[in-house]
């Protein structure tokens, strides 16, 4: 009874803490397709995941941190240059618009675990602050999107793969 109660609690509970909102940004198939072939990479949202790490989904802002979290979905381990290859999307005219982050990243990279290693640290946490130039006015409500770019560092092989990870938010002036 009691594993029951805390299972109960934890689909009450894990929405919250992982920052999932029951409306999800609905973005058309051909923009879609435009971001892919912007991207370039193939393997996108397969070997990780990104998560907001917030409680308030409903007001992300311009200019504020945004915490996000990336768990990895594959058996290879994913290196991350500095900044963790982030960056940032709004859409304007029907376009895809790269816009500015804010923060500004040190160090020498980080190492995401495999998901059979999440014990080890599996999971990576870091921010982005969204910001637009002067001449562009915010909209209302829009649509953010955040991407995250590493390379899967294959085992027993010297080769690497990029890989992406994409999360679409709302955003708010």
């Amino acid at each position: 009874m009691r594993r029951n109660l805390c299972f109960f609690f934890y689909l009450l509970i894990a929405p919250i803490i992982l920052g999932c909102s029951t409306t999800q940004p609905n973005i058309s198939e051909e923009l879609n397709d435009s971001f892919q072939k912007m991207l370039a990479i193939e393997d996108v949202n397969n070997s990780f995941r990104i998560y907001i790490v917030s409680n308030d989904m409903e007001n992300l802002k311009y200019g504020s941190n945004i915490k996000i979290a990336f768990r990895n979905t594959s058996g290879e381990k994913i290196f991350f240059p500095v900044g963790y290859g982030i960056k940032l999307y709004i859409i304007r005219n029907s376009n895809w618009l790269e816009i500015q982050n804010q923060n500004e990243y040190y160090g020498e990279g980080s190492l995401l675990q495999t998901k059979n290693q999440q014990d080890l640290g599996g999971r990576l946490v870091t921010g982005v602050r969204p910001s637009l130039p002067p001449e562009i006015t915010p909209l209302r409500q829009e649509i953010l999107r955040i991407v995250v770019v590493g390379e899967i560092q294959s085992i027993g092989d010297n080769m690497t793969n990029q890989t992406a990870a994409y999360i679409d938010v709302f955003i708010n002036p």
